[in-house]
């Protein structure tokens, strides 16, 4: 499945549209290797966001979806990042937004 329709499959399951494109965001970064290092300020500017709260917020919403999961680091975290279950995502969307 390519990039765009993943997305959008995403989309469809109710994701919001800020954790799809972080996980486009970590996906680019993380490349062939699927782990990537950036840091919270990093991922903030690129979502245009203005507070770590945000990004964490997202983040965790991700790693609750499987879709990506990191190892805490003393600069940065090291991000792993998933192909999705789309049944895994269906059944927490269904509980997170009724």
């Amino acid at each position: 499945m390519s990039a765009g329709k993943l997305h959008f499959a995403l989309v469809e399951l109710r994701v919001p549209k800020t954790a799809v494109f972080l996980y486009g965001v970590l996906e680019s970064l993380a490349g062939s290797k699927r782990e990537c290092l950036p840091t919270h300020a990093e991922l903030a500017q690129k979502l245009h966001l203005r507070s770590r709260r945000q990004i964490v917020n997202v983040l965790s919403l991700l790693r609750r979806l499987k879709l990506v999961d990191w190892e805490r680091g003393r600069d940065a975290n090291c991000y792993r990042v998933f192909k999705p279950d789309f049944e895994h995502v269906a059944d927490v969307m269904r509980r997170e937004r009724p």
